[in-house]
C-alpha cells in the first residue's frame, strides 16, 4: 500500500481521501495486474469507498482494460428507494420549469444522488437547472436535503463561517481560509466549512493539506478541536458522503451547477453567522433570498470586482445583509484601497505557494494589497459577528491588521495545527 506519505500538494491525486495518485494507480494497472477496484485498494491503498473516488478509479480501469470494463454507479453510502423516484423524462420538465417546489426539487435531488443515471442524462438535468437558473426556494430545499444527509459535527456553540461559491475562473489566494484563523483570534468560534480545488490544488482543503494541518476527523474530534482551538475545518467531501453519487454527473456537465451554490450553506455544524462569496449580483440575489428561508441570526453575501467570490481591494465590492429578521439590505464597498490595480498581479498559484504566502501573511512578511484583502475580508467577519455593519476600512479591519501584526493570528494558527496534529 501507498496512501499517505509526504507527498506535494500539488500531485494529481485519484483518490483524494487516502491520497493515491493517478500514477500510483496507473502503476499499479499498468505493471501489477490491477482488474477492478479492489485490486486497487489492496495494491495502492485506494479507497474506492465513496462515489467521487471510485469513478475515478473505474475511469481509469476502463480506459486501460478497456471495455468490457463497466462503471459501477451505486453509490456506496447508501442511496435512495428507486421505486417511487421520478423518471429522468419528468425530472427534465421540472429542472426546465420556470420554478420547482420545495418538494419537487427534493424528489430531483434524489433521482440524482440515487447515482442510477448514466453519466450524461444526470447532466442534462444539471445543465437545464443551471441554463434556467436556481431559485431562492430552490436552493433552500437543497442545503435542508443536504445538511438531513450529512455527518453533522456536534460543536457546543453555534459557530461562523465564511465560504465561496467558487466559479471566478481566476487564478487566486485562499484568502478565507486566512481569514477563519484571523477571526479565531478575535475570538469567533469558527467552524469552516469547505473542499479541495474542483480543477487544480488551490482549494481551502489543498492549503491545509500543504500547511500539513490534520483536517480528516472524526466529528466529534473536529467539535472537540473547535471548543478547545476556537476553530475547526470541516472536508465536505467526507461529511456529505450523499453528494458523492453525482460527482460524475457535474464532470460531465462542466460549469456551475445548484451543488456549487448549496456548499456554503449546508455546513454540517450549527453555523449562527456567516459570509457567502459569490461571483456576481445575480447569483448574490439566489443565495441571499435561500438565507432568508432558512433563517440566521446574521449573514453578507459579498461579491466583487473583476467576479471573484470575496470582498476585492481592486474594485467595487456589492453585499446583501442579511438579518435575523429576513430583512436585506444591498450596499457596496466603493473604496476599494487599491481600485485599478489589476487583481491578477496579487500573489497566487496552486497550494504550495499559498503555503508560502499565507506563512508570509502571519510572520508580517507580505505588507502589499494581499494583506489589505486579508484585513478586509476578516474585518467583515469580525464586524458581522459584531452585529455592525459593512465596512471597508472599518474596525473589524484595523482589529484584523493588529491580530496579524501581533503575531495573535500566527499564534493561534499554531496552536490549532499541534491540536489537529495530536487528534489526528
Amino acid at each position: 500500500m501507498s496512501a499517505g506519505g509526504n507527498k506535494p500538494a500539488n500531485a494529481d491525486y485519484v483518490c483524494h481521501c487516502l491520497r493515491v495518485t493517478k500514477d500510483e494507480v496507473l502503476h499499479a494497472i499498468r505493471k501489477q495486474g490491477a482488474k477492478d477496484v479492489d485490486d486497487l485498494n489492496h495494491l495502492t491503498g485506494a479507497c474506492g469507498g465513496c462515489a467521487s473516488c471510485r469513478w475515478d478509479l473505474e475511469t481509469l480501469l476502463r480506459r486501460e482494460l478497456g471495455p468490457p470494463h463497466e462503471l459501477n454507479l451505486a453509490p456506496a453510502w447508501g442511496g435512495f428507494d428507486t421505486s417511487t423516484m421520478l423518471t429522468h423524462a419528468d425530472a427534465r420538465s421540472l429542472t426546465a420549469s420556470a420554478g420547482m417546489t420545495a418538494a419537487d426539487t427534493v424528489a430531483v435531488l434524489e433521482l440524482l444522488m440515487a447515482g442510477s443515471l448514466e453519466p450524461e442524462a444526470g447532466a442534462e438535468l444539471l445543465r437545464s437547472w443551471a441554463a434556467r437558473g436556481e431559485t431562492g426556494t430552490e436552493l433552500a430545499a437543497t442545503v435542508r436535503f443536504l445538511r438531513s444527509k450529512a455527518r453533522s459535527v456536534p460543536v457546543a456553540t453555534p459557530c461562523f463561517d465564511v465560504c465561496g461559491t467558487g466559479g471566478s475562473g481566476l487564478e487566486r489566494f485562499n484568502v478565507s481560509t486566512t481569514v477563519a484563523f484571523v477571526a479565531a483570534a478575535a475570538g469567533i468560534p469558527v467552524a469552516k466549512h469547505g473542499n479541495r480545488g474542483s480543477r487544480k490544488p488551490n482549494g481551502s482543503f489543498d492549503l491545509l493539506d500543504a500547511l500539513e494541518v490534520p483536517f480528516e476527523l472524526e466529528p466529534e474530534q473536529e467539535a472537540q478541536l473547535q471548543a478547545d482551538s476556537g476553530l475547526c475545518f470541516i472536508f465536505a467531501r467526507t461529511h456529505h458522503p450523499a453528494v458523492g453519487a453525482v460527482v460524475p454527473y457535474r464532470k460531465a456537465a462542466g460549469g456551475r451547477s445548484i451543488f456549487n451554490l448549496a456548499g456554503p450553506l449546508a455546513n454540517p455544524a450549527t453555523v449562527a453567522k456567516q459570509i457567502i462569496g459569490t461571483i456576481d449580483a445575480g447569483t448574490a440575489q439566489v443565495v441571499a433570498a435561500a438565507i432568508t428561508e432558512l433563517k440566521t441570526a446574521g449573514a453578507l453575501v459579498v461579491w466583487g470586482e473583476p467576479g471573484i467570490d470575496e470582498i476585492s481591494v481592486t474594485g467595487t465590492t456589492g453585499y446583501l445583509a442579511i438579518a435575523a429578521d429576513g430583512a436585506i439590505t444591498e450596499g457596496q464597498l466603493n473604496q476599494a484601497p487599491h481600485a485599478g490595480l489589476d487583481y491578477a498581479s496579487l500573489p497566487h498559484g496552486d497550494a504550495s505557494d499559498n503555503a508560502l504566502t499565507f506563512a508570509a501573511i502571519l510572520d508580517g512578511r507580505e505588507t502589499g494589497p494581499l494583506l489589505d484583502m486579508v484585513c478586509a475580508n476578516a474585518g467583515a467577519a469580525i464586524d458581522l459577528w459584531h452585529g455592525r455593519a459593512p465596512a471597508l476600512l472599518g474596525e473589524g479591519a484595523s482589529q484584523a491588521r493588529e491580530l496579524i501584526a501581533s503575531g495573535a493570528a500566527k499564534a493561534l494558527f499554531e496552536m490549532h495545527r499541534e491540536m489537529a496534529r495530536a487528534l489526528g
